[in-house]
């Protein structure tokens, strides 16, 4: 079984963070993560389109770019 096919058998628990490779991007799988008010974690492709809603200070000393709380705004993410 495929990851993202495996995250379909998965039941998210509020306020559980989980963390997804870059790679992973089916907007009805994250969409579904994000009704349960579980935290998703990942590391962005360069051409994901966001807009910050928050921002948290980092220490880019340790390789951090940033922290936030982002809003997609990928055409195929409306009404997910």
């Amino acid at each position: 079984m495929r990851d993202a096919e495996m995250i379909d058998h998965l039941v998210f628990k509020p306020g559980a963070f989980y963390v997804m490779d870059r790679a992973y991007n089916d907007y009805a799988r994250l969409h579904r993560m994000d009704q349960s008010e579980a935290w998703l974690v990942v590391r962005a492709k360069n051409n994901l389109k966001t807009t910050p809603r928050r921002s948290w200070p980092v220490d880019r000393r340790h390789g951090l770019r940033c922290d936030q709380t982002v809003a997609l705004r990928d055409r195929r993410t409306f009404g997910k």
